[in-house]
């Protein structure tokens, strides 16, 4: 394989890191959020905060491997933001709708640190010879 099928590779499991965590995030942030009355709402609640934990660490990982990556810090905490505002509020706060409001913020910036890390940012050059993109 060629030194850019590696790349596109390594660019491609990272954005699929990415979109699982924002998928657990809001899948966990769905399974907490009681408007009606549900039968089995104690189990609902708690396998909601698992699966906000799981894409909290999935958001984690993402991020690192973004650094590690060489991507910029915009996109290493725009990848970071469901981690940081979800999963911490969640931990701090679980029972509150304060995962839910980070959660606004949080899955916008996610997918837009995705984009700009697969496809970079307007304007932005892209060195070939680095492997970086440089404003």
């Amino acid at each position: 394989m060629s030194l850019r099928g590696r790349r596109r590779m390594k660019s491609a499991l990272w954005a699929l890191v990415v979109l699982v965590s924002i998928a657990l995030t809001l899948w966990g942030l769905w399974l907490t959020l009681f408007l009606f009355g549900y039968q089995d709402a104690l189990d609902r609640e708690m396998a909601g905060h698992d699966l906000i934990l799981l894409g909290a660490v999935a958001s984690a990982a993402a991020a690192t491997w973004a650094r590690l990556g060489h991507h910029g810090w915009p996109v290493t905490l725009a990848v970071a933001a469901p981690a940081l505002l979800v999963g911490l509020t969640d931990l701090a706060a679980g029972g509150s709708l304060l995962p839910h409001l980070g959660g606004l913020v949080a899955v916008p910036a996610a997918f837009t640190g995705l984009l700009v890390g697969l496809f970079g940012a307007p304007g932005a050059e892209f060195s070939e010879a680095e492997g970086n993109r440089h404003v």
